[in-house]
C-alpha cells in the first residue's frame, strides 16, 4: 500500500483496520474488507445510528462483487480507497442506488482492470450524491454519448423577450421525465461529473422526437396549450470525469 495513504488514514482508524489494511494476500481481500466494515460500523451500530439491515446489505453486496473478481485481478494496494470509501458511506446507506454505488467503487479500487484511475476524489464525490443525483448519472451513463435533451417552457413576448413558464425538464431513455432538476444539476456541475447546457441542443434527428415529447409534457405541467410557447432546447452530458467515475460504480 502506498505509505503516503496509509498514513493518511492512520490517523482515524484504530489499530484493528490498520492491520486489515496491510498487503493481504489477494484471496484474503474480502476478510480484509469486512474487518474494515465491522470496524467502521461497529460504533454505529452500537448507537444505532444507521439501521443495521442497511449496514448488513451493504456488506453483503461487498462481498458479492469481490467474490466475483478473478483473484488474479484482485489489487490490494489500494486498500485505502476502499476504505476512503466505505468511511465516506457511513451517512448514505439509507439509500439503495447509493449502498449500490459504494459498493461497486470498493470492488472497483481492488480490481486491477480499473484501480489505475481511481483517486480518493471518487469516493468524495460520490459521498456529495443524493439519490436524485444517483439516478441522474446512471441516466446519462446508460444514454447514447452520454447525454440527455432537457427542455424549459418558456411564453414569447410581444417585445421578443422570453418568460420562463416550467422548471427545468429532461427526458430519459425510457420515456420518463425529472422535472426540476436544477438543484441536482448544480451539485453535479460544481463536482465535474456533468456539463450542462441551456442554449445550445442536440441536433441528430433522433433527438427531435425527444424535444417534441419534452414540449408537450412541459404544456401539460403548465396545463396550457394556448399562447406562443416555445421550449428552450439544451441537453446535459457526463464529463471525461463523470464517465470515469460511473464506469466504477454502476458496473
Amino acid at each position: 500500500m502506498d505509505p503516503h495513504l496509509l498514513k493518511q488514514v492512520s490517523d482515524i482508524l484504530p489499530k484493528k483496520a490498520i492491520e486489515a489494511l496491510l498487503e493481504p494476500p489477494a484471496k484474503e481481500i474480502g476478510t480484509a474488507l469486512s474487518d474494515i466494515l465491522n470496524v467502521v460500523f461497529s460504533p454505529f451500530k452500537m448507537i444505532r445510528i444507521v439501521n443495521e439491515k442497511y449496514i448488513d446489505d451493504f456488506e453483503c453486496r461487498i462481498r458479492n462483487k469481490t467474490e466475483k473478481i478473478p483473484e488474479e485481478q484482485r489489487d490490494s494496494s489500494k486498500l485505502g480507497l476502499a476504505l476512503k470509501a466505505i468511511e465516506d458511506s457511513k451517512y448514505l446507506l439509507s439509500e439503495e442506488i447509493l449502498r449500490e454505488m459504494f459498493a461497486n467503487l470498493i470492488a472497483s479500487s481492488i480490481n486491477k482492470q480499473k484501480n489505475s484511475e481511481i483517486t480518493p476524489r471518487y469516493a468524495t464525490a460520490l459521498s456529495q450524491l443524493g439519490p436524485q443525483e444517483a439516478v441522474l448519472i446512471q441516466q446519462l451513463y446508460l444514454s447514447k454519448g452520454y447525454q440527455l435533451p432537457t427542455g424549459i417552457l418558456i411564453s414569447m413576448n410581444s417585445d421578443n423577450s422570453f418568460s420562463y413558464i416550467d422548471p427545468l425538464i429532461v427526458r430519459f431513455n425510457n420515456g420518463r421525465y425529472k422535472v426540476g432538476i436544477q438543484k441536482s444539476l448544480d451539485i453535479l456541475i460544481s463536482l465535474g461529473i456533468i456539463n450542462s447546457y441551456l442554449d445550445t441542443w442536440l441536433t441528430s434527428d433522433s433527438y427531435s422526437e425527444d424535444y417534441s415529447q419534452i414540449l408537450l409534457f412541459a404544456q401539460n405541467i403548465a396545463e396550457t396549450n394556448q399562447g406562443n410557447f416555445e421550449l428552450k432546447k439544451g441537453f446535459i452530458k457526463l464529463t471525461s470525469f463523470g464517465r470515469s467515475l460511473a464506469n466504477c460504480v454502476l458496473e
